[in-house]
């Protein structure tokens, strides 16, 4: 059955992306050879948008990914609304912002179902962002005790990504950060918990936990980071290393 909050979704998202479309051309017809003008970009970046929270509950596109794309706890939600901040602070359009706090409610402002993986820390980047501007506890609050749990249990696990996964579908190593992708999930939610709270300890966790992680995957020579230990030894076509270009982008 539709959720009340796939069905706001899918109406909201029909509303914008007729307005998108009405919009664009005017846009385009205003922009001069070279290059975009800021309200192309922001245009642009609006109906990519629109089309994206339409379809939050409804990843009719996506293959075998399908049922984690759709999770609201999980990485792939957590980057797109991490995304969704930046442009609710850069449009006219309230519409966004709105959004981000109505699905926070929906979903009680929960982090991702396994506290200790970065996958299910980066919706917290979110959680902190609407904090600071609304002073919604019931945001903040699930975040704080999710780093409390794992700052106490204290994890000294292996970085070196190893078969085999425990019974929460998760690479042991995973308690920590043993993969180039969650140094853009977990630290920065850490650190700005420590801006919000005044609490160093946070901060310190991830200090030390992102210095570890980059004297291991990081390559002496280039500087650049390996996905995860799988890596060090691989080879591309012509012999060249492999990194991890998302990794580093992120």
């Amino acid at each position: 059955m539709e959720t009340l909050i796939s069905k706001i979704s899918r109406f909201i998202g029909i509303r914008m992306c007729l307005f998108a479309i009405a919009y664009i051309p005017l846009t385009s017809l205003q922009a001069k050879a070279g290059m975009p003008t800021q309200e192309h970009v922001m245009a642009q970046m609006e109906k990519v948008a629109n089309w994206q929270v339409a379809r939050t509950q409804h990843m009719t596109h996506v293959g075998r990914a399908r049922v984690g794309s759709e999770a609201y706890g999980r990485w792939i939600q957590g980057a797109f609304y991490k995304g969704l901040t930046k442009l609710a602070e850069r449009s006219d359009n309230p519409f966004y912002e709105t959004w981000i706090g109505y699905v926070g409610n929906a979903h009680d402002w929960k982090m991702g179902k396994v506290k200790y993986f970065a996958d299910d820390h980066v919706i917290g980047q979110t959680n902190l962002w609407y904090y600071r501007r609304h002073k919604n506890e019931d945001a903040l609050t699930p975040v704080i005790e999710t780093f409390d749990w794992l700052i106490e249990q204290a994890p000294d696990n292996s970085l070196e990504f190893v078969a085999g996964r425990n019974k929460d579908n998760v690479h042991n190593c995973q308690w920590r950060w043993c993969w180039a992708d969650a140094l853009f999930m977990g630290p920065p939610v850490l650190f700005e918990l420590s801006a919000i709270t005044g609490e160093p300890k946070y901060a310190d966790y991830a200090h030390k936990e992102f210095q570890a992680t980059i004297d291991y995957l990081q390559d002496p020579k280039t500087k650049l980071l390996f996905r995860d230990s799988r890596y060090f030894d691989k080879e591309g076509k012509f012999g060249e290393q492999v990194f991890w270009s998302r990794g580093m982008g992120w």
